[in-house]
């Protein structure tokens, strides 16, 4: 009888263990998430796909991060990362290579990043949206996509320090000056 008691009492904890284990899993990936993706086709390494992920107040034994999309146009081809031990809160960033024969501008590129923990306590799924392949704006210094008053205030900016710019080179003229000034602020009040 004493050993069914104990029997008893440790299927329990042993349950309780694994319930919490799995709540706990389950809460800590909602905390999970995919801040960025720098898009970087044609560059000396190849073609990269570089996502910056937030890990929560955790600690990850021996992680896998596995890339999975169902991209036309990106095709990844190296999914598999993975890193010895992982504590939170931190980033971490997650560089993959891929292929591709041709990418529309303004892409939208979808998937999840799946982490799996190397004891298989913590399996989560990451999604991520991000667009790729924009088109960069003439006159759009900071890149934000917008023309407007943070673009003037950086091309004084640039002015001011001698620096050059290319994309602020409105007029293609080789200088940065008042001209490209004038000349933006002629675009966003079209634009408007």
């Amino acid at each position: 009888m004493k050993y069914i008691k104990l029997l008893k009492k440790f299927c329990f904890y042993l349950f309780i263990g694994f319930t919490s284990i799995f709540i706990f899993s389950q809460d800590i990936c909602d905390e999970f998430e995919v801040l960025n993706l720098e898009f970087e086709p044609d560059t000396e390494w190849g073609n990269l796909l570089q996502f910056e992920v937030e890990i929560p107040d955790t600690s990850i034994y021996a992680p896998y991060f596995y890339l999975s999309t169902e991209d036309n146009y990106i095709q990844v081809t190296d999914s598999i990362l993975s890193f010895f031990w992982v504590t939170g809160p931190t980033t971490v960033n997650l560089l993959y290579h891929f292929e591709y024969n041709i990418i529309p501008e303004n892409l939208v590129f979808s998937g999840v990043i799946l982490m799996i923990s190397g004891d298989d306590i913590l399996n989560c799924e990451i999604p991520f949206e991000f667009l790729v392949n924009i088109p960069d704006i003439l006159g759009d210094i900071n890149e934000d996509s917008i023309l407007n008053i943070e673009d003037i205030l950086i091309f004084v900016d640039i002015i001011l320090s001698y620096q050059f710019y290319e994309n602020a080179d409105l007029n293609m003229d080789g200088i940065i000056n008042i001209i490209d000034i004038l000349l933006l602020i002629n675009f966003i009040l079209m634009s408007d």
